[in-house]
């Protein structure tokens, strides 16, 4: 007992929690979906609804973890990504897909940080391999701030 409550008085001032910073971000109501164009959300669906893991940017994937976060989250149900932006650092979320081999048109979100947005890919063949990853860019530019880009993520459809 002696040794773990200098450790927790340490864990308590630097500031840092035990709850991961997804914690942050609540599980919304799901929307339907229409095309690729979609209402504006502050979260994505739960991860009941989700195939497949968060793929974040370098900086992270949620509202506690600061400049420069985001993620694209892949849905199997209804061949979709959620692309959500958790920064207000001037950037938009860009997320980068493959469907079984072959490159997918990039799935934007430029509304602003504390929201997402769906995004459709079509009706998928069931049964293929989505390898995606999320990275900060501008879309007005078309500019992609590659060294933001994280890590690569798989899932089906």
């Amino acid at each position: 007992m002696k040794r773990i409550l200098p450790a927790l008085a340490c864990v308590l001032a630097l500031g840092v929690s035990a709850v991961p910073a997804h914690a942050q971000d609540p599980t919304p109501e799901p929307t339907a979906s229409q095309g690729d164009v979609q209402s504006q959300t502050p979260q994505p669906p739960g991860d009941s609804l989700a195939a497949a893991p968060d793929a974040c940017t370098i900086y992270g994937c949620y509202t506690g973890d600061g400049w420069g976060s985001g993620f694209g989250r892949w849905v199997a149900d209804g061949d979709k990504m959620w692309v959500c932006d958790r920064s207000a650092d001037g950037w938009s979320i860009v997320v980068f897909a493959d469907i079984g081999g072959s490159a997918q048109p990039e799935k934007w979100h430029t509304s602003g940080a504390g929201q997402c947005t769906e995004r459709s890919y079509g009706n998928v063949a069931e049964g293929k391999y989505i390898d995606y990853f999320t990275c900060l860019g501008k879309y007005s530019t078309n500019e992609i701030k590659w060294d933001s880009c994280g890590l690569t993520r798989s899932g089906t459809t």
